[in-house]
């Protein structure tokens, strides 16, 4: 079973400063994940991408993405 998007967004919100601008649900072997492009203050876009099951995030990649970490 799957979180709704609803609880991934807040997850991304609770741990990055920025805009969310996209949103995926896709299938890697067999895990069902959530691929999220957010626009970070400096412009950059990130990705992130977490586990649709428990909104852990599995991997994340973007220019400064540490500086628009919250606390």
């Amino acid at each position: 079973e799957i979180l709704p998007l609803s609880h991934i967004l807040e997850t991304v919100s609770n741990q990055y400063t920025g805009d969310v601008i996209d949103v995926k649900l896709d299938r890697d072997d067999g895990i069902w994940t959530y691929e999220v492009k957010l626009l970070l203050p400096n412009s950059a876009v990130a990705k992130l991408k977490y586990d649709a099951r428990n909104a852990r995030l599995l991997k994340a990649k973007g220019h400064d993405l540490d500086k628009a970490r919250k606390p």
